[in-house]
């Protein structure tokens, strides 16, 4: 491969996270700009989220709980649907009744987060953004699937990748998110001490392995303090985890590059894309690898 890409490392490498550090995007950054979201902004105020609890996620159910249950629903409104056209109104009837049963399991707040999954079909286009808000600050997991097909569309795509940011970013557990606020304090602060924001995250990760975020921004403070294999480490740990995580697929992408695996480079990129293709920097760093990739290729 030429050598372009590689004198180019401090336009789109390491240097690229410090100004949009969206790459792997910290709670309350917008991924393209490292902007405040709005639920951040509304949290240095002082104003409360939208339809979050006290800890300001849904927490009354465990989120696979919440997950199980709202796949059961989706089979049932389906069910009703197809007795409906079937005009079998007896079973639509008594399919109706299960559903109401089954939503009756979840707490107030986890009911009006599949209200508002269930808004994201509106076709009015500020009934839709506002659901797609509320899903954000109630950090609901099971809509992101529903997020991730929006932002394929460009009117709901910011809104979209944001709420989803803050979804990836919430826990169910309020000593989870005090680490991870403790954390980025190390990371994003004027101070930034990164050795302290690594112990921080690997603490949350001790704690809480199951919370994705954790190793999201272990995987950042690694990227920043040159430990590539390691961040890329995390980034699979994520990804499998969270298959639509964007923002791990592209940090990995670029600790791959610093690595000079060009070739995984290029391929966690195109799947970071494949999820959010929102993400022109990402695209841009992508299409000039390939080039590049292929200039090498040719000599």
């Amino acid at each position: 491969m030429g050598g372009g890409v590689f004198s180019a490392k401090t336009h789109f490498g390491k240097g690229s996270l410090g100004t949009t550090p969206g790459l792997l995007p910290g709670r309350g950054l917008n991924v393209n700009s490292g902007k405040p979201s709005r639920c951040d902004t509304r949290r240095r105020r002082g104003g409360p989220c939208l339809a979050a609890g006290n800890d300001g996620v849904l927490s009354r159910r465990r989120e696979a709980d919440v997950e199980e249950v709202w796949q059961k629903i989706r089979l049932l409104q389906r069910q009703q649907d197809v007795a409906v056209t079937e005009e079998d109104y007896g079973q639509a009837a008594v399919l109706r009744d299960t559903l109401k049963i089954t939503i009756g399991e979840l707490s107030l707040m986890q009911q009006c987060a599949i209200r508002q999954v269930e808004l994201l079909k509106s076709s009015n286009p500020a009934v839709k953004r506002q659901a797609i808000r509320s899903i954000g600050e109630c950090g609901c997991d099971f809509a992101i699937p529903s997020l991730a097909a929006l932002l394929y569309e460009e009117e709901f795509r910011t809104d979209a990748q944001e709420a989803m940011v803050e979804c990836f970013s919430k826990s169910s557990n309020p000593e989870s998110n005090d680490l991870m606020r403790k954390g980025e304090s190390f990371l994003l602060g004027r101070d930034r001490d990164l050795e302290a924001a690594l112990g921080a995250f690997s603490e949350l990760i001790r704690q809480d392995p199951s919370f994705v975020e954790g190793y999201n921004k272990r995987a950042t403070v690694l990227y920043l303090m040159d430990k590539y294999e390691e961040s890329v480490q995390d980034c699979k740990i994520v990804v499998q985890m969270q298959p639509y995580h964007f923002a791990a697929y592209s940090g990995m992408g670029l600790c791959l590059f610093c690595l000079r695996r060009c070739d995984e480079a290029i391929e966690a990129f195109d799947e970071a894309l494949r999820i959010n293709p929102g993400l022109d920097r990402i695209r841009q760093i992508s299409n000039q690898l390939k080039q590049d990739t292929q200039m090498g290729e040719e000599i």
